[in-house]
């Protein structure tokens, strides 16, 4: 049987000494795991970041749509007034009308939206300005109507 021997720098097996390997990959798996979760941990932000930035961008887009929405409604209460007890707004001053009619009356204080301007540009041709209340958001509507009448025919919106 071959005698082993151990010395402190070399091992003896058989007659051949034969000194430790030192693996160069020794000690490589700590650092690989280390870059590996390192990888994993700024994946999974980044995606979480993509993901609340989606949802913040779904939620002003929403919140602008439900504004859009509010005084959409305003205009068609608007219309609705501009038949009824606004009329003198479309057909001009009369004697039946007084001292002349206030647009801002158009809609109730409860209502979203106040009148912020209105303009008559030519007989049958208006032009509304609605901003929501508190708020900077504003839209102007184009108002066709029948200036013998007064009967509102089209409402459509201008943009902001």
């Amino acid at each position: 049987m071959p005698s082993l021997a151990i010395t402190s720098l070399a091992i003896r097996r058989g007659n051949a000494w034969r000194f430790p390997r030192h693996h160069a990959h020794a000690g490589f798996v700590l650092p690989l795991a280390s870059a590996a979760s390192l990888v994993l941990v700024l994946g999974s932000l980044s995606l979480q970041t993509l993901a609340l930035q989606s949802r913040s961008r779904v939620r002003a887009q929403w919140l602008q749509r439900q504004q859009t929405d509010a005084l959409a409604s305003a205009a068609q209460q608007v219309a609705v007034q501009l038949e009824g007890p606004g009329q003198c707004l479309l057909l001009g001053a009369s004697p039946a009308c007084g001292a002349g009619p206030d647009p801002a009356r158009l809609l109730p204080n409860s209502a979203p939206a106040q009148v912020s301007g209105w303009f008559v540009a030519s007989p049958g041709a208006a032009q509304l300005r609605l901003q929501l209340r508190d708020t900077a958001v504003a839209r102007s509507f184009a108002v066709a109507f029948d200036p013998t009448s007064g009967r509102v025919l089209q409402l459509r919106s201008l943009g902001q």
